[in-house]
């Protein structure tokens, strides 16, 4: 009997959180609350070290609730610990009191990955800055002045109203929104009485019986076809959701056979594989060989252009919303280099810094950038042909003045795909913002092999790898596709990479999840992390499990050798042995962390090689248009203009210099000189 069945380790490790609940109590939480969080140790110790940063400072209710709100909001896992004491201290000594003060530090600090000043908090987060009542007053004498005929007509029913208007006015940045309140009710009661709560309840009511009716026509007018499109289109499995946002199986996993039937795809064949295997010479990857890559859409026109020596290219993408990439993310990108080394072609990688800005509340634009560069060095670690590789920002490429052939076709697809087509497709409701529901175009756009000029031919074919939730960005794709007279994208699926917890769900990108390994994890975090919660397929007893064995299909640990461990011998010894009894699942998870410490400290080594002229030179378009050979260092590798020509390229300065060159033209300063300084000041801002 192993030592793992006889002794309760797991439960021997518990930590204890470093906070008590009559603490959380007596900083302003409720009782229930602090039960509650006393069972989330790592808020327990933000919570905790927040406090040691008082240093001794009395803790009023009002701002230890106020300090434990913030630690409950902070998504940022790289917050400075330096700006995040400045912040503490702020709110110890009541100089960030208010909610909007609060608010503006919590989004500072979720927005910073590098240290700020004391006077850039002051700044910030309005720290010093007040609003009279008398000031907040004659605001809202001048709103009911200028807006008297409308307040007569509503009266307290715009007041909702006036307050989002004085909140507009840059001087009531930093009013207290309390008072706001207050100041204004006493002026509605002073201006038309005291309201009449009942009587506005049902003038309300009213008013929504009118639009339910207004509405109700509209309804009737769809029709019952698109009714059932919609239902057939919306209903995978009901115990599960997989949408390119939310990925959620029932208790058994996703059910991938219902989403190839719910995506209209098709399996992978044998046959298949063994043309790429005839066509490329080379064996095929283990994801291919073991159902990772699974599901496919008109591959064989891949498999025969490759045949025939026709052009096409790979498309994949990556959305930065992390400094780090993490296990899952490696996934359709091992598979896109082994495509590239295979078949010899050109790749283009998709940085979707406007997706995750729009998709995520949390993030600002600042902090997506940040996370661009660091993932492109984590994408370029992984050894793609940097002469056939095109990497690119959305944003820089949409703005930087080579991307108009893709942002013209971005508006060929937008002017093809309805509201009711994205509605459709992606779910879209009245709650997404406009950004989110136009973003599939610029996704779409790299399909075309137009949006690329500086590198592809225009009739190339677009091969897409990835998983299987991005199926419904190309089905609107592969749709609108003929329309615009292009070929349609084939794709190739894969399926999931697990949540450490099971395969109901994928692996997170949360800063804060203790179950993901990232690539900047050390060996000891990895052994920790799948030792701790790596779910088992084992049975609950030694003997049940001696006699029945491990259930593979979501022991995570044997899923993730699946993934990762080359030897397709050395996996099915340990599949058999497992799933009969023979092997425990202590000794699966050290198979594991041992395949897994290899392969992360591999990544690192070659990560760390990456510089920022390896990011600029990826995501260079002047090296397909015949410019000279990429230079050793970061000097210009040639005399004369040969050489400047490189150096402009390689660091993108030809745009910068243009952008400010234009800027001077158009502002036509006294001093030119001083205007292009400031404004290559500002440009290295970015």
């Amino acid at each position: 009997m192993s030592s793992e069945q006889q002794l309760p380790q797991a439960r021997a490790k518990v930590e204890p959180p470093p906070i008590t609940e009559e603490q959380l109590v007596a900083m302003g939480v409720s009782a229930n609350k602090a039960k509650e969080t006393l069972k989330n140790l790592p808020l327990c110790k933000r919570v905790a070290g927040m406090i040691g940063m008082a240093k001794g400072g009395q803790l009023t209710p009002a701002a230890g609730k106020m300090l434990f709100d913030l630690a409950s909001k902070m998504k940022n896992g790289n917050v400075p610990e330096e700006t995040l004491e400045i912040v503490v201290q702020f709110m110890v000594v009541g100089e960030i009191s208010t909610q909007e003060q609060a608010g503006a530090a919590e989004k500072l600090l979720n927005r910073i990955s590098s240290p700020v000043s004391g006077a850039e908090v002051m700044t910030e987060c309005g720290v010093g800055a007040s609003v009279s009542a008398d000031e907040i007053n004659q605001v809202i004498d001048s709103l009911f002045e200028a807006n008297r005929a409308e307040l007569a007509v509503k009266q307290h029913g715009a007041k909702g109203g006036l307050i989002q208007a004085v909140r507009k006015i840059p001087s009531m940045k930093w009013a207290s929104g309390k008072m706001v309140t207050e100041l204004l009710n006493e002026k509605f009661t002073n201006e038309f009485g005291v309201e009449d709560k009942k009587a506005m309840k049902q003038k309300q009511k009213e008013e929504r019986e009118q639009l339910k009716k207004a509405s109700k026509m509209a309804d009737k007018m769809k029709s019952e076809e698109e009714a059932r499109l919609q239902q057939s289109d919306g209903a995978a499995a009901e115990d599960q959701v997989v949408t390119p946002w939310d990925v959620q199986g029932g208790e058994d996993g996703v059910d991938y056979a219902k989403l190839i039937e719910q995506f209209g795809c098709e399996y992978i064949f044998q046959e298949q594989i063994q043309r790429i295997e005839k066509v490329t010479q080379m064996k095929a990857h283990r994801f291919l060989r073991r159902g990772i890559f699974f599901s496919q859409k008109d591959f064989d026109v891949i498999l025969d252009c490759a045949e025939k020596k026709q052009s096409f290219y790979l498309y994949t993408g990556r959305g930065p919303s992390s400094a780090s990439m993490h296990l899952g993310h490696l996934v359709p990108f091992l598979f896109t280099k082994y495509l590239q080394e295979a078949f010899k072609v050109p790749l283009v990688i998709q940085m979707t810094d406007d997706e995750k800005f729009l998709f995520k509340s949390d993030l600002e634009m600042d902090h997506v950038r940040e996370c661009l560069r660091e993932n492109a060095k984590d994408i370029i670690a992984l050894g793609f042909d940097p002469e056939m590789t095109f990497m690119f920002s959305d944003l820089d490429y949409i703005t930087g003045g080579h991307g108009q052939p893709f942002y013209k076709n971005i508006l060929e697809v937008q002017k093809r795909c309805n509201l009711n087509t994205a509605q459709k497709v992606f779910g879209f409701g009245p709650d997404h913002n406009i950004g989110q529901i136009s973003f599939a175009s610029i996704q779409a756009s790299p399909s075309f092999p137009t949006s690329f000029p500086h590198m592809l031919p225009a009739g190339s074919r677009c091969l897409i790898p990835c998983a299987i939730d991005q199926d419904p960005y190309f089905r609107m794709t592969r749709d609108i596709a003929p329309r615009m007279k292009c070929h349609k994208p084939s794709l190739i699926h894969s399926k999931f990479f697990p949540a450490m917890t099971g395969s109901q769900s994928k692996m997170s990108s949360s800063t804060a999840s203790p179950t993901t390994i990232f690539l900047t994890d050390n060996p000891e975090q990895i052994a920790t992390k799948i030792k701790q919660y790596a779910f088992s397929g084992a049975a609950k007893s030694l003997a049940e499990h001696r006699d029945k064995g491990a259930n593979l299909e979501v022991d995570v640990a044997y899923q993730y050798l699946r993934f990762f461990l080359e030897d397709d011998d050395k996996l099915a010894s340990i599949g058999e042995a497992y799933s009969t009894g023979k092997m425990m699942t202590g000794e699966v998870k050290q198979q594991l962390v041992s395949v897994l410490q290899e392969l992360v400290a591999e990544f690192q080594k070659k990560r760390a090689a990456v510089t920022e002229a390896d990011v600029d030179y990826f995501m260079s378009v002047a090296k397909f248009n015949n410019q000279p050979e990429r230079a050793v260092n970061q000097t210009t590798s040639g005399d004369g203009m040969a050489g400047l020509h490189e150096y402009l390229a390689r660091h993108n300065l030809e745009g910068a210099m243009d952008e400010a060159a234009n800027h001077v033209a158009k502002t036509q300063p006294a001093d030119p000189m001083k205007a292009l300084s400031e404004y290559f000041a500002k440009l290295a801002k970015r």
